[in-house]
């Protein structure tokens, strides 16, 4: 096990990469090669007046550089540092450290550029305008991308092309607090018939189920029955009335989880005392 994780750097091929012609390179990936996992590192060559990559910086991943052969120029920010074998470069993430080598003197550059192996990763391109994410994104057959570029002005809206309105065949979620007046209003309503209905037989309205005239049964007259209503009706709503007093105060507190705007309860009672007083 322990010798596959030792590799001979003159025995792995060189992969050219680049653009156009000033960005050149040869590469040859000794971190993958050995197993790394959280760490890569590759060796890089750079002919003369060549350089390897745009000038860009990392928001997720570390790098760093460590010169074999040869003489460059390094392009950290706005510095331009002149830089040889033997000499180590710290780049950490973030726009601080954006970085390019060049190839400035006559002979080949050679150098190890080492780097944290965070995905997925942002790469920001300051010369071109450029965002790169890293690792993140796949093709139509589901193979991860290395690199997508886009162009900073391609910015939109965090909510541009989303739906967010709910379709014809979607039911719309009922507001709790809507409920809650929804339901306030039905009791206040219960609330104000029944108060109509006690003042109408307080004040002693025709009823035309009453005995007539001189007529007597063996309970008191019909006359002391008009004269002294029954305060039953009224006890049993000031009752009421107390109760929904408290229902209401409560519900004017933060809701919970676990409460409910008006005790399912108090509209029992309210449907049993009109049926009561119907009955009457």
């Amino acid at each position: 096990m322990s010798a596959s994780r030792v590799i001979h750097s003159d025995q792995l091929p060189w992969e050219s990469g680049g653009h156009g012609d000033l960005f050149v390179h040869r590469r040859r990936r000794l971190g993958a090669a050995a197993g790394g996992r959280g760490l890569g590192c590759s060796m890089i060559e750079l002919p003369p007046g060549k350089t390897a990559w745009p000038l860009h910086y990392h928001h997720a991943n570390e790098e760093a550089i460590y010169l074999l052969e040869g003489e460059a120029t390094l392009r950290l920010g706005d510095e331009r540092i002149r830089v040889q074998a033997g000499d180590y470069i710290a780049l950490p993430a973030g726009p601080d450290d954006a970085h390019q080598l060049t190839n400035t003197g006559a002979a080949v550059v050679r150098y190890l550029v080492i780097s944290t192996m965070t995905k997925p990763d942002v790469c920001v391109y300051p010369d071109s305008n450029k965002v790169g994410v890293v690792g993140a994104l796949t093709d139509d057959e589901g193979r991860v991308r290395p690199v997508v570029t886009f162009p900073a002005s391609a910015d939109v809206d965090y909510w541009d092309g989303e739906t967010t309105s709910l379709g014809d065949d979607e039911p719309t979620p009922v507001d709790p607090q809507v409920r809650e007046r929804e339901i306030q209003q039905q009791v206040e309503d219960d609330l104000q018939t029944l108060k109509e209905k006690l003042a109408r037989e307080g004040s002693g309205a025709a009823d035309p189920q009453r005995p007539k005239g001189n007529e007597t049964t063996s309970r008191a007259s019909p006359r002391a029955e008009t004269d002294a209503p029954s305060t039953d009706g009224d006890d049993d709503l000031d009752a009421l009335k107390q109760r929904l007093a408290r229902e209401a105060a409560a519900a004017s507190e933060p809701p919970s989880s676990s409460s409910a705007a008006v005790d399912p309860d108090s509209l029992d009672d309210l449907d049993a005392l009109k049926r009561s007083l119907d009955a009457d």
